[in-house]
C-alpha cells in the first residue's frame, strides 16, 4: 500500500497504472522494493484512507461499527483499535435498543462523533509536533494542523 493525498493523485495521474509504475520507479524509498516486480501491477486500486465519520452513527435499528462508523487517520495506528472498540459498543447498544432503552442508539452516535472529533483534535496537535524534515509531505500536514 501507498498513501498520498487525493489532490496529487489526480494532479500525477496516479490512478493510471503506468504513471503510478513510472513515479514509484522514480523514488529512492521504493524503487528498489518494487524491482523485483519488473513489471506494473495488472490491476492498481486507489481508495481514499483519510478520516472520515457516518453522521449519525445510529438510527432505528442500526448502528455503524468499525471504519463505518469512524476512520482514523492511518498514521494514527488507532484503526484496528478503533474498529474493534466500536464493534463491541455497537453490539452492546444494538441489544440495548432491542431490549427497550430507547436512548441508547442516539446516545452511541454521540459518542462516535465526539471519538471522531477528539481524533481529528489529537491529529492535529501530532502533525504540529511532528518535525521529521522539512519535506512536502510534512508541510502540507502542518499547515492543515494550523
Amino acid at each position: 500500500m501507498a498513501v498520498t493525498d487525493a489532490d496529487l493523485v489526480a494532479g500525477m495521474r496516479l490512478h493510471d497504472r503506468d504513471a503510478w509504475w513510472a513515479r514509484a520507479q522514480a523514488t529512492g524509498p521504493i524503487r528498489h522494493r518494487i524491482t523485483p516486480w519488473r513489471e506494473p501491477p495488472r490491476q492498481l486500486d486507489v481508495a481514499a484512507a483519510g478520516p472520515s465519520c457516518t453522521r449519525p452513527a445510529a438510527g432505528p435499528g442500526w448502528a455503524a461499527v468499525g471504519d463505518a462508523a469512524t476512520a482514523t487517520d492511518p498514521l494514527a495506528a488507532r484503526g484496528i483499535v478503533m474498529a474493534l472498540a466500536t464493534g463491541m459498543e455497537g453490539a452492546r447498544v444494538i441489544l440495548a435498543d432491542h431490549a427497550g432503552d430507547s436512548g441508547a442508539l442516539a446516545a452511541y452516535a454521540r459518542r462516535i462523533t465526539a471519538l471522531h472529533e477528539e481524533h481529528l483534535r489529537a491529529r492535529a496537535v501530532q502533525h504540529r509536533r511532528e518535525r521529521r524534515g522539512d519535506t512536502p509531505f510534512w508541510r502540507r500536514r502542518h499547515r492543515t494542523a494550523d
